[in-house]
C-alpha cells in the first residue's frame, strides 16, 4: 500500500470515529458553555431567567416558557434554535463571534444522544421562592384578644412598628366619615 492510500484510509477512520462517536459532556459541551454562555447564564447571573450551569434548570427553561433542552428532540430546544437564529434580536451569544457550525453540530448530537450530563442525570429540580402565592395555606392565629380577628392582626402591627392605636370614635364622628365616604360631601347636622 502506498503512504497516500494508508495517510487516507487513517483520515477516512478517524472522520469515522468522531462523526459517529457519542458526544461528550466534559470534553465536547462544557467548553462551548464556558467560552459563550456562562458569563450570562449561570449563578451569579441569569439573564432572561436562564442558566446553562444545571441539567435540571436547562430542562425547565428560562423567562421564554420554553425548555431549554429537551433530550432527543434538538428541534424542540430552545438552545439549538438561539444559537442557530440570524435574527440578531435572539441570536446568541448576543455579543462577540457567534458559535462556529460544529459546535452547533455538537450540542445538536449532545441533545440527540439524550443531553448526558455526568453527575447531573438523577438531579430534580426544586423551586425554591418566598413569594407568597407559592407558600402553603395556613391559618393564622390571632395575636391578641381583640374586638375582632382583623383588630388583632392590626394592633400587633402597630405594636411592632412602636406606635399606640387612636381611641375609637364617637357615633357622630362615625356617620360624618361614612357620609363623606359615600357622598363625598359632609352631612348637614340634621342629618347626623
Amino acid at each position: 500500500m502506498s503512504v497516500s492510500i494508508r495517510l487516507t484510509f487513517f483520515v477516512v477512520l478517524f472522520l469515522a470515529h468522531v462523526l459517529h462517536g457519542k458526544v461528550s459532556f466534559p470534553d465536547d459541551v462544557a467548553p462551548i458553555f464556558a467560552d459563550n454562555c456562562l458569563k450570562c447564564h449561570a449563578e451569579e447571573k441569569q439573564k432572561s431567567g436562564l442558566r446553562l450551569d444545571q441539567r435540571a434548570l436547562m430542562l425547565k427553561g428560562g423567562d421564554s416558557g420554553l425548555a431549554t433542552i429537551v433530550p432527543g428532540k434538538p428541534e424542540k430546544s430552545f438552545l439549538i434554535e438561539v444559537v442557530s437564529n440570524p435574527d440578531h434580536e435572539i441570536a446568541m451569544p448576543p455579543k462577540g463571534d457567534r458559535l462556529t457550525a460544529a459546535q452547533v453540530n455538537t450540542l445538536k448530537s449532545w441533545i440527540t444522544e439524550g443531553a448526558n450530563w455526568p453527575g447531573q442525570m438523577d438531579q430534580k429540580l426544586e423551586l425554591k421562592t418566598s413569594h407568597w402565592s407559592f407558600q402553603p395555606v395556613k391559618k393564622p392565629v390571632p395575636v391578641s384578644s381583640s374586638r375582632n380577628p382583623i383588630d388583632a392582626f392590626l394592633d400587633e402591627k402597630i405594636k411592632q412598628a412602636g406606635l399606640q392605636a387612636n381611641e375609637s370614635a364617637d357615633p357622630e364622628n362615625l356617620i360624618r366619615r361614612v357620609h363623606i365616604t359615600l357622598t363625598g360631601l359632609p352631612p348637614t347636622p340634621e342629618k347626623v
